[in-house]
């Protein structure tokens, strides 16, 4: 009997202890799984190469809400619809401001945030007097521009190309005099090894 009362007041006292260190280690494993998270979603975003994949696979579902083309890469989004006939531009006009808007929407749903300032429109034609687009974002209008920088390839309204290839021809030169300075202090190794740095450049 003594036995008995005894084992029952032990495990009485095993439970009483059970019961306040069980929440403490919840509470406690909670909190090393939240700074495993934070510290992965840190390493992830600082990460030169994670950073723009998984930002990528977040907004991969905004051309769905689209019914014009929309080519995305990173943070830069280009919406693209053609013109084929006189009767297209308003047509065109409507249906690419209806894509705008529902960009917005995705944007505020997801907080993501659009800067208009940055978004800007590009008419390419031949034509003398190409059409211009009314284009909105909210309650932006859409600045109309000649040339238009994408990806680091700067296309003009005439599709001429004049403006990259300058911009191209100039940058080469300038990284050409920068080898030519150092050319007579290197060997052949060195020259080559420079010449391959600033052709990636």
């Amino acid at each position: 009997m003594q036995i008995s009362d005894d084992l029952r007041k032990r495990s009485l006292r095993q439970s009483s202890h059970l019961d306040q260190e069980l929440p403490r280690r919840q509470i406690h494993q909670s909190c090393l799984i939240w700074t495993v998270i934070k510290y992965f979603l840190h390493q992830c975003v600082s990460a030169p190469i994670l950073g723009p994949l998984l930002f990528s696979v977040f907004i991969d579902d905004l051309g769905d809400e689209c019914e014009n083309n929309l080519y995305l890469y990173a943070d830069d989004s280009t919406l693209y619809c053609e013109i084929s006939s006189r009767d297209d531009p308003k047509a065109v006009t409507a249906s690419l401001n209806r894509d705008l808007e529902r960009m917005r929407i995705w944007a505020v749903k997801w907080k993501v945030t659009f800067e208009p300032s940055k978004c800007k429109a590009l008419t390419i034609s031949r034509k003398r007097n190409p059409t211009k687009l009314d284009l909105m974002f909210g309650n932006s209008k859409l600045a109309e521009k000649e040339e238009l920088e994408i990806l680091g390839v700067t296309i003009d309204s005439k599709l001429t190309w004049a403006k990259h290839i300058s911009k191209a021809s100039s940058r080469a030169g300038q990284k050409l005099g920068a080898l030519r300075k150092v050319a007579n202090k290197l060997d052949i190794r060195g020259r080559a090894t420079v010449y391959k740095a600033a052709s990636v450049a």
